[in-house]
């Protein structure tokens, strides 16, 4: 590594560590003013409420670090010409392309380390935030629990286990349902192999099988049959992974799992291209952003930081607007996002060309 580029990686790295914190600071603020109603009137002691604090800080990272990215090269070049060491680099000979490229190779750096917090780290903290606050904070614990796919689910003496047959669970697939009596002993099993809603607490079972009277009982078998069950599909979507806990391997696997059922998979691969390039999203931001600050950064640093909140905040709404395409199959899902990346590409590309340093 050259002096010139390590004395701009450190600059960069610096001020990034500034900025992160400083972004993830504001971030908890308003989270705390936002839940402190919640912790007032649950009475939960502080150390409970500084551990889920805790636990939100690497998916807060996740989310503002393609931000802190973009600022921390935008003040980088602001600094750098209002102390005219720019100027300093172009009486040198220094062209545009080796200026930018120490922060765009720390932007790649960030983006690989921001890839492996968002699959090991981050799926296991926010479940358990959020298992913190159901159960501390809001005095709900959970009805029941998501294992490798099959919803386990308890309401009373009845015990239901079963996978989600579509996205909004008014369809299940490999139904098993146990009920019990007052004593824990078994009064009837029911295995089916659909179950759809059909309103008011009604499931239609299809190619059912009942059992009644424990080990000694009966069986019967129903091409269809309707029963009443105190079960709604929004108490199982309840149960659902948010995607803010899922880790890309588990929605890879996820993906490949709805596929081979015949199920859509348009919505898990939107949530898993959108999570897995936002990672990088920082590096294309740069390259678009600082093409365009080196021309205008003798305005000062509002002027950088300008920029930097338009280019941020157009990102930010293009982002969404991908990701959003790509769950209602308008565009493949991969198409969708990468598109955000291509015209931050092209654009900072433009800006190359066509203005001189």
């Amino acid at each position: 590594m050259s002096i010139l580029s390590s004395y701009l990686l450190r600059y960069f790295v610096s001020l990034f560590c500034l900025v992160l914190p400083g972004l993830s600071g504001l971030y908890l603020l308003t989270e705390l003013f936002e839940k402190l109603d919640d912790f007032l009137e649950s009475g939960v002691s502080f150390l409970p409420i500084i551990f889920y604090f805790i636990l939100l800080v690497p998916n807060i990272v996740y989310q503002l670090t393609p931000l802190a990215v973009l600022f921390a090269g935008l003040l980088s070049l602001t600094i750098l010409s209002k102390n005219m060491e720019l100027v300093a680099m172009r009486s040198v000979g220094v062209p545009p392309g080796r200026i930018v490229r120490p922060f765009l190779a720390a932007a790649v750096v960030i983006a690989l380390g921001l890839v492996a917090l968002k699959a090991l780290v981050i799926p296991g903290a926010m479940a358990k935030a959020d298992a913190l606050f159901q159960v501390e904070v809001k005095k709900r614990p959970p009805k029941g629990v998501l294992v490798g796919g099959r919803l386990f689910y308890r309401e009373g003496n009845l015990i239901l286990s079963t996978r989600l047959g579509n996205p909004s669970a008014s369809r299940l697939s490999n139904v098993e349902l146990f009920s019990f009596d007052d004593r824990f002993k078994m009064k009837e099993f029911i295995a089916a192999r659909q179950a759809s809603y059909q309103g008011r607490g009604r499931w239609i079972l299809r190619r059912a099988m009942v059992a009644t009277g424990g080990r000694n009982g009966e069986s019967y078998f129903y091409p269809e049959k309707s029963i009443e069950l105190p079960l709604r599909p929004s108490d199982l979507m309840a149960l659902k992974i948010p995607a803010k806990e899922k880790g890309l391997f588990v929605m890879a696997r996820h993906i490949l799992s709805l596929r081979k059922a015949g199920m859509d998979a348009r919505q898990e691969e939107a949530l898993f291209w959108g999570q897995l390039l936002y990672c990088f999203l920082g590096v294309s931001l740069l390259w678009a952003a600082l093409p365009l600050v080196m021309f205008r950064a003798r305005e000062g640093t509002l002027s950088g930081l300008g920029i930097g909140l338009v280019i941020g905040f157009s990102a930010w709404i293009l982002w969404n607007f991908a990701v959003t395409l790509g769950k209602t199959g308008k565009l493949p899902a991969v198409v969708a996002v990468m598109a955000v990346h291509a015209v931050l590409f092209v654009a900072g590309l433009f800006i190359f060309r066509r203005m001189r340093y």
